[in-house]
């Protein structure tokens, strides 16, 4: 009985012996693994930010020792506990990115609202377009679907593109339609352009959101989001303002 007993064992004893390795790998590894995806500021060297190399997180890019990944994984994002130690240029930098970004939001209001504000002016006896109420109505019906359906596709075409170029190149693309719908006296064309400027819209908060992403770490990252937000009321201020001030001035083709 004593010499079965490790003969049956014998399979196991050999599988024992190749998977203790493996195991030993694994758990040793971990510690890397969990801190690679907990979120904190060490962890995103995977994915290079002006935030990051900032804060020296791109000094080596070696594993570092087991333990010390264990404990950045247990205090993910962490506050420096000294003042900030970032160089001066970059917090400049970011402070300009940061003003760029509420800046060109704003703007994005602007190409958004302007209709809302110079429809009575569209539909006064005057204008030439012969047009009612009901049919502004239609044009600003059709915004909201195009605006919804291009959130999606441009938060997934922030993935594969710079936020910049997405952001400044939507900006510059809406304020063209909003050009084109000026000079424009057909209700087709009034419809399609603006369901044109719906579709461009979705260009600007995804890219903001990458960008603050990557210049703001996690700890500081919420009182700059609630600051950007400022944008919306920026931007709902001066419309009505310029546009309907241009449109009682000008005319609602200015």
């Amino acid at each position: 009985r004593r010499e079965v007993i490790p003969a049956r064992r014998a399979p196991m004893a050999a599988a024992w012996t190749v998977l203790l390795p493996i195991l030993t790998t694994v758990v040793s590894h971990r510690p890397a693994l969990v801190a690679r995806g907990s979120g904190h500021p060490f962890a995103c060297h995977r994915l290079p930010s002006p935030a990051c190399e900032s804060m020296g997180h791109l000094r080596a890019r070696r594993p570092l020792r087991a333990g010390a990944n264990v404990r950045l994984a247990s205090t993910p994002d962490a506050k420096p506990a000294s003042g900030d130690s970032r160089p001066p240029a970059f917090l400049n930098a970011r402070l300009r990115v940061f003003a760029s970004c509420i800046i060109g939001y704003a703007c994005y209001y602007l190409t958004r609202n302007s209709l809302t504000y110079v429809s009575p002016a569209m539909v006064a006896p005057g204008s030439g377009l012969q047009m009612d109420i009901q049919a502004v109505g239609l044009i600003t019906s059709l915004f909201p679907l195009c605006y919804g359906a291009s959130k999606f596709v441009s938060g997934v075409l922030g993935d594969y593109f710079d936020p910049r170029t997405l952001l400044a190149g939507g900006l510059l693309a809406t304020a063209t339609a909003n050009v084109a719908f000026g000079l424009s006296s057909s209700m087709p064309v009034f419809c399609g352009l603006w369901c044109l400027n719906g579709l461009l819209q979705g260009c600007g908060a995804p890219s903001c959101a990458k960008i603050l992403s990557s210049w703001f770490a996690s700890f500081e990252r919420g009182t700059y989001w609630s600051l950007w937000n400022l944008s919306h009321n920026i931007g709902g201020f001066a419309a009505p303002v310029m546009a309907g001030t241009c449109a009682n001035k000008l005319g609602w083709r200015f």
